[in-house]
């Protein structure tokens, strides 16, 4: 594969990303939406479940080498993206070990990471003391 095949495979499949990004969140998605304005159009509203789908979506897309990129300001870019993860997935992330004072460089790196292990961190705790019969007074 030549690096133009590459480079428009990847182009591709971000636009697969966007365009299933403003399905889960239920939004137009017209052929110039980028990730970053996506990401932006959800801004700072209360989180819903589907924006919790979207950001699993998104951590499973940081995996993949260059699919989520910045567009022009990549400072601007991954504060956005970290603020969105943050606020949608913020157990998840605390249980990974998240550098939530970090820069942003770390914070990109955890996230890039974090694909392998968010299935698990997505379950609930299961309580650790067993639940035997006539143990409680309750």
């Amino acid at each position: 594969m030549t690096m133009q095949d590459a480079q428009h495979d990847l182009k591709a499949k971000r636009q697969a990303l966007v365009a299933r990004g403003a399905q889960l969140l239920g939004i137009a998605c017209p052929p110039s939406l980028t990730l970053h304005a996506l990401i932006k159009q959800i801004g700072g509203a209360a989180v819903a479940p589907e924006h919790k789908s979207f950001a699993v979506l998104l951590v499973h897309a940081l995996s993949v080498p260059g699919l989520v990129t910045a567009e022009a300001s990549r400072g601007q870019f991954d504060r956005d993206l970290c603020g969105l993860l943050e606020r949608a997935l913020p157990t998840v992330l605390r249980r990974h070990g998240y550098p939530f004072d970090g820069d942003h460089y770390a914070k990109r790196r955890s996230l890039e990471r974090l694909h392998s292990t968010i299935d698990e961190l997505m379950r609930p705790f299961e309580p650790t003391f067993p639940q035997w019969q006539g143990l409680y007074a309750g």
